[in-house]
């Protein structure tokens, strides 16, 4: 994972992990990279304050694109 992040991040230049905890599929945190096609940073004054994921699935013949956003109050 960690050499397909960097190898994205030096091709397109962004991008973003995702840490989330799962209790039904791991007692571990699950990290994701999602490279910056699949991510939107929401910024305020030059500061992230809200990543959103984007996850691609196809169900039912059809493409289907997920949106899951994390905000912080840092």
């Amino acid at each position: 994972m960690l050499e397909s992040a960097v190898r994205d991040a030096c091709t397109v230049g962004d991008g973003a992990f995702k840490i989330s905890c799962d209790p039904e599929i791991s007692e571990n945190i699950i990290i994701e990279w999602y490279p910056a096609e699949r991510v939107k940073f929401t910024r305020r004054r030059g500061r992230i304050r809200e990543v959103s994921f984007y996850t691609d699935y196809f169900k039912n013949g059809k493409n289907i694109s997920l949106l899951s956003a994390t905000a912080t109050d840092i």
